[in-house]
């Protein structure tokens, strides 16, 4: 009698292959499910799937989410956005609570760390509702709304306010290369017509352009900039920031 053997190798390809099969299974079903933790194994499990649309009636353990892993894409996988946001929202939350629990002190959501500049304005806005809704105040949430074109920028940072975001996370506008002036009336702007927290975010090896310390320096005079997140790598811009702003870091509004 021949024999096969059933190496490692195959017993990790017949694994994958179950995996994608239950996937895909999970991502045509249209119903509810449930979200259980395996205390055991630190892991949260999709049970007991029902697909009203196929004779399989339910589908045990169809996926599993490591925690804190989370799906970022709102809209991906299938044609109506079904699976992909049903993922989002259970491993979401386990994201959200896993940072809490752990003592985060607030939590940026639709930053540019994500996929904020592949989503539509309307994406975007339902991204930070659920957010708002699922957090409850338990931190502060502050919320990406930063674009490279000013009035895009100004209309996610009101809607952002109007969802109830505490604070919002402005990138400098990307690829257009504003000089230090245009920097300034960017932020300006935003600032003057949205009465919410507001802070910079200074990265030149994404958007090409660079927030000079002095322009940081005048736009922290405003009431409503009270802060920068800079990813420039440059220890001495810091320095020159710390010097500048001293004054405004000595009264907590920067």
């Amino acid at each position: 009698m021949n024999f096969i053997p059933f190496s490692i190798v195959n017993f990790n390809k017949l694994i994958l292959l179950i995996l994608i099969f239950s996937y895909v299974c999970f991502c045509n079903a249209q119903a509810n499910s449930d979200l259980n933790y395996d205390e055991n194994l630190n892991i949260y499990r999709v049970v007991a799937f029902k697909n009203q649309n196929n004779p399989i009636e339910s589908i045990s353990n169809a996926v599993v989410i490591e925690k804190p892993y989370a799906i970022y894409s709102p809209n991906a996988f299938s044609p109506d956005g079904y699976c992909i946001n049903y993922l989002f929202k259970i491993s979401g939350q386990v994201m959200i609570d896993f940072q809490i629990e752990n003592s985060i002190s607030a939590i940026v959501a639709v930053g540019t760390t994500g996929e904020s500049a592949t989503i539509d304005f309307e994406e975007h806005i339902s991204l930070l509702e659920y957010f708002v809704k699922y957090i409850k105040g338990r931190v502060t949430l502050i919320a990406g709304t930063g674009a490279n074109s000013t009035i895009e920028a100004l209309e996610l940072t009101k809607s952002a306010k109007d969802v109830g975001a505490d604070a919002a996370l402005l990138v400098s506008p990307y690829y257009n290369k504003p000089t230090q002036e245009g920097l300034f009336q960017h932020h300006t702007k935003i600032a003057d017509e949205v009465d919410l927290p507001q802070i910079l975010y200074n990265v030149p090896s994404r958007t090409a352009s660079f927030i000079e310390a002095e322009t940081v320096a005048i736009l922290s005079s405003h009431k409503n900039i009270i802060g920068i997140k800079d990813a420039t790598g440059e220890m001495n811009n810091l320095e020159d920031i710390k010097k500048l702003c001293k004054k405004e870091i000595l009264e907590e509004s920067f």
